[in-house]
């Protein structure tokens, strides 16, 4: 896929990816395409979060469960739009 965005360009200056890199079932395939879209010297930015052990309430509470909680209502949406295409 690198090759469809730099045929007409001399690349990218910077690849950035945030919040995706751990869903990748094929994270080599990332790292080839980022190298094949960037400048000689540009740079690759990757931003990604895990939860690390031993977190006080107060982390967990202010840090983590929001997060959690984006994730479980896209769940319901997704699944209540299942739903609605099934009965389409």
């Amino acid at each position: 896929m690198g090759e469809y965005f730099i045929k007409d360009q001399a690349g990218f200056d910077a690849v950035w990816i945030s919040e995706a890199m751990s869903h990748l079932p094929q994270k080599q395939l990332f790292f080839d395409n980022a190298f094949k879209l960037l400048k000689s010297g540009g740079k690759l930015v990757i931003a990604d979060w895990f939860k690390a052990d031993g977190l006080t309430e107060e982390q967990m509470k202010n840090d983590i469960k929001p997060i959690e909680g984006m994730r479980e209502e896209k769940k319901k949406t997704d699944n209540a739009l299942r739903g609605q295409m099934n009965n389409d």
